[in-house]
């Protein structure tokens, strides 16, 4: 676009000198009007034309600038839209799963799906109705604000037995059941806002440091970093050990 308008203008300037030349060679054709009237015809017309690029130069520019300012109202929509993030927290001698809004605005017609095999694998008939009962519901989250839902009773020795829902389970069956269950697959697809959309997989092994423990971010973020960053060497001892053998080293002479 600015080359076609650099030439156009290369070519407004040479024209008149063109016109000027062509008006004093003799005139094949006959035409109306001196040579005067067509300097004056020609003024006029140059005029417009230039008039004419300017206007589809400032089109072409607001094309532009419109085109940024669509781009730019993109990507604060972006910033600020609600987001969902799903984690297994242990709440109270229970594992939930916490569902949270971490954008800016809120969450609202808020629709979870869960996959048969988790539904089908959890220890008790009133935490499965309430899970497939919760597919049915539509619910809204402000930001920042968070939801939790009862997955179970955690690892535990010092409780002889859990109620759960008119049922009693003893903590040995509770903990032979998440030895199970530790490992099963669990996928949740959410629908909100009418337009966005989160699918999520895990297990609740995955945030388990021991059968008593579950991560929490911090401890996630750390765990992942030293995976990312920590390699087996043989070559290089512990600090501890190298203190011992410094040790070692000096009694010895």
């Amino acid at each position: 676009m600015k080359r076609s308008i650099i030439i156009a203008l290369i070519f407004i300037a040479i024209l008149p000198p063109i016109i000027n030349f062509f008006l004093l060679q003799p005139s094949i054709f006959p035409y109306v009007g001196e040579a005067k009237d067509w300097l004056g015809f020609w003024g006029s017309y140059l005029s417009a034309a230039a008039a004419a690029i300017m206007i589809i130069y400032t089109a072409y520019s607001l094309r532009l600038n419109e085109k940024t300012l669509i781009e730019m109202k993109r990507e604060w929509e972006e910033d600020r839209k609600a987001r969902l993030e799903f984690t297994i927290v242990p709440n109270d001698m229970s594992f939930m799963i916490r569902i949270k809004n971490i954008g800016k605005l809120p969450a609202y017609n808020i629709q979870m799906k869960f996959n048969k095999e988790f539904i089908e694998s959890l220890i008790d008939e009133t935490i499965k109705d309430t899970y497939s009962k919760l597919m049915k519901k539509n619910f809204t989250l402000g930001a920042g604000e968070s939801k939790y839902f009862y997955l179970s009773p955690i690892y535990s020795h010092h409780v002889d037995s859990y109620t759960i829902g008119k049922k009693y389970y003893s903590s040995s069956q509770v903990n032979k059941w998440l030895d199970g269950f530790r490992h099963k697959l669990i996928v949740i697809d959410a629908h909100y806002n009418d337009k966005e959309y989160v699918h999520y997989e895990t297990t609740l092994d995955d945030y388990l440091l021991s059968s008593l423990v579950v991560k929490d971010d911090i401890t996630q973020q750390l765990m992942a970093l030293v995976k990312g960053t920590v390699r087996n060497n043989d070559q290089y001892y512990p600090v501890q050990k190298s203190l011992d053998t410094i040790a070692r080293y000096i009694e010895k002479k």
